[in-house]
């Protein structure tokens, strides 16, 4: 009881990031953060806390984040002075398992920055833009199907249809051919964005408690 007050005084009054505005329960502690990370409504907890506190809002004790274009620069620029947090090691299988995502070392993730920059050139952009054209044609062509005459079409969730999309998209340009998920019609594949969206609600919450590999 006594470690538990002592590290609630020292987060609140003595932490480097004491100053930094946010909930009290938020900086004394990473239960907020978790607990709506594990409800799924984490981001539109976030989006309130900036509502209260600026752009600049310290989210767990040893959590800041920031809302503005400038923020982007600072830490992603190639010039950003930021080390990624420890949260992005716990995604690696093992220690070899490494890549631009998960890699924490500043060198070698600007190394591996680099490389994948070459795929992300104009040419090569214009490029994808056919593929990504026709799948939002099709994507199109199959929302507005489903309104017939002046009547009101079904509800539908509207977050699944644009997950279709994007995997659809993912699939074409990443192995070539398309996952075919956004099509109607039975497809063992339409289950993909359900895992990785469930993994994902998962691995939030316990990453922080998780051993780095």
């Amino acid at each position: 009881m006594l470690k538990i007050l002592g590290n609630a005084i020292y987060n609140l009054y003595f932490h480097p990031l004491a100053r930094v505005p946010g909930s009290l329960f938020a900086r004394i502690s990473g239960i907020p953060a978790w607990y709506h990370a594990l409800l799924g409504d984490r981001h539109i907890w976030l989006w309130q806390q900036f509502q209260i506190y600026g752009d600049v809002v310290r989210t767990a004790p040893n959590t800041v984040m920031f809302c503005s274009s400038q923020a982007v620069t600072d830490i992603y620029g190639t010039k950003g002075n930021v080390r990624r947090s420890d949260f992005y090691a716990v995604w690696e299988r093992h220690k070899e398992d490494k890549s631009a995502f998960t890699s924490i070392d500043r060198a070698e993730h600007a190394r591996r920055r680099k490389i994948l920059n070459l795929a992300f050139t104009e040419k090569s952009t214009r490029a994808a833009s056919t593929f990504i054209i026709r799948h939002v044609d099709r994507w199109c062509e199959l929302v507005a199907g489903d309104c017939h005459g002046n009547d009101w079409s079904a509800p539908v969730d509207f977050s699944e249809k644009v997950d279709g999309l994007i995997f659809d998209i993912m699939g074409d340009l990443s192995f070539g051919a398309s996952f075919d998920i956004k099509e109607p019609g039975e497809n063992p594949l339409k289950v993909i964005p359900h895992n990785v969206a469930r993994y994902i609600q998962y691995m939030n919450p316990v990453s922080p408690m998780m051993p780095v590999p």
